[in-house]
C-alpha cells in the first residue's frame, strides 16, 4: 500500500532520531488543511506533548512580529534612526569603522536584517558564561560589551551579518517604546492576545497554564541553559522564547492570517530581504528559501526561521502547510534546513 505524505513525514523523522544516538529528544509539529494533515510526534525528553523547549533564534521571528506590531500601531517605523529610542550612553561609539563613527545612520531597518555591521556578543558572552555561570547581564552591559570587546565590523548596510547584538538593540528599543521589559511585552503583545498558555520567556517569566511542563533540557557550548539563569540574560530578545509545539503553530497560522501585523507589513517583513547563503535570504528576523535555477524549483519557495539547536519554524504558501519542530542539538544548525527541505519535497509528491 502506498505510503501517505504524512506517514513519509513521520518516518523521515523517526528514522533522523533513530539513527542519532547522541539526539536526547526530537519534536515535530506538520499541519495542512489543503493536505489533510496534522502530524505530532515527540521523542526522547520532549515525549510530552505539553513539556515545552527552547527554540533558539526562532524568538526572533517573536521579537520582529513584535516590532511589527508597534509599527502597525504608529509607534514606530522600520524606517527610524535608533537614535530616537536607544539612550545616548548607549548610542555613543556604538558603531565605530576606521575612526569613523556611523552610529547615527543605522535604522530599525539595519536592525532586522542583520546590515547594521555591528558584531556578534553572544558568542564570546556564552564562554563568559563558562567560566562563571553565576555571571547576570543588563541590556546596558551586553551593548557596552558589544561596543568594547566585539566593535562594529562593516559599514552600516552594506552586509549582512548575523548578529544577537542587533537584537539586543531591538529589544531595548522595544522596552522604550512599550515602558515595559521587553519579557512583559512579549507577553502583552503576543503571548496573551493568542491565547499561547504553555509559552514563556526562558528563566524570566511563567506560562499562564500553571501546569506548564518545565523545558526539555538543551546544552549549548557546554552550558546548560536551561539551568544557567544567566544564558536568558545574553538571549534576551536574540531568541529565549520558550514554548510547546502546538503554541508556536498558534503564532505562524495567525501571524500568515493577518492577526498578529497588517498585510503590508508582513509583507515587508519577509519581502525585504538580502542574500544571506545561497538560496537563502534574510528578511525581518525571516528567513526565505528561495527558488534557484535547476537547484530548487519555485515550487520549494517557503519562509520562516531557524535557530543554533536545529530548531525551525516554516510555513510553505504553495501546499499552505505549518512545519514546526526541534532536534534540540548545535549539530542541526544547518541540518534542520535540509530536513526542511526533503519534507518540502514529501509534500509535493503527495
Amino acid at each position: 500500500m502506498k505510503k501517505t505524505v504524512t506517514q513519509k513525514i513521520e518516518e523521515r523523522m523517526t528514522k533522523t532520531f533513530e539513527k542519532d544516538s547522541k539526539l536526547n529528544s526530537a519534536s515535530l509539529r506538520i499541519y495542512s488543511d489543503s493536505k489533510g494533515i496534522d502530524l505530532h510526534r515527540t521523542y526522547g525528553e520532549a515525549s510530552s506533548r505539553t513539556r515545552p523547549l527552547y527554540m533558539a533564534s526562532v524568538g526572533k521571528l517573536f521579537t520582529s512580529t513584535l516590532i511589527g506590531i508597534l509599527r502597525d500601531q504608529n509607534k514606530l517605523n522600520f524606517t527610524d534612526n535608533i537614535q530616537k529610542y536607544v539612550d545616548e550612553e548607549m548610542m555613543n561609539q556604538l558603531h565605530v569603522v576606521k575612526g569613523e563613527d556611523s552610529s547615527n545612520t543605522i535604522t530599525i531597518q539595519h536592525l532586522l536584517t542583520h546590515r547594521s555591521g555591528l558584531d556578534d556578543a553572544f558568542w564570546p558572552l556564552l564562554e563568559s558564561l563558562k567560566k562563571d555561570s553565576s555571571k547576570r547581564y543588563t541590556v546596558k552591559e551586553l551593548i557596552t560589551y558589544s561596543k568594547t570587546q566585539k566593535p562594529a565590523k562593516y559599514p552600516v548596510g552594506k552586509k549582512v551579518h548575523y548578529t544577537d547584538t542587533n537584537y539586543y538593540i531591538l529589544g531595548h528599543i522595544i522596552e522604550k517604546v512599550t515602558s515595559m521589559s521587553f519579557e512583559q511585552a512579549m507577553h502583552e503583545y503576543v503571548f496573551d492576545p493568542l491565547n499561547m498558555e504553555n509559552t514563556s520567556m526562558l528563566h524570566k517569566t511563567q506560562a499562564k497554564d500553571k501546569n506548564t511542563n518545565t523545558v526539555v533540557p538543551f546544552n549549548i557550548n557546554d552550558v546548560q541553559g536551561d539551568r544557567v539563569s544567566g544564558y536568558a540574560d545574553i538571549d534576551y530578545a536574540g531568541g529565549s522564547v520558550v514554548s510547546t509545539l502546538d503554541d508556536l503553530l498558534l503564532f505562524m497560522r495567525s501571524l500568515t492570517e493577518g492577526e498578529l501585523v497588517n498585510e503590508d507589513t508582513l509583507n515587508t517583513m519577509k519581502g525585504d530581504t538580502y542574500s544571506f547563503f545561497p538560496g537563502i535570504e534574510y528578511g525581518y528576523g525571516i528567513w526565505t528559501i528561495q527558488p534557484i535555477p535547476i537547484i530548487i524549483p519555485k515550487k520549494y519557495y517557503a519562509w520562516g526561521v531557524i535557530g543554533v539547536l536545529g530548531s525551525f519554524m516554516f510555513y510553505h504558501p504553495s501546499t499552505k502547510t505549518y512545519l514546526v519542530g526541534s532536534f534540540n542539538d548545535t549539530r542541526y544548525e544547518r541540518k534542520c534546513i535540509r530536513f526542511v527541505m526533503k519534507v518540502l519535497r514529501d509534500l509535493h509528491s503527495a
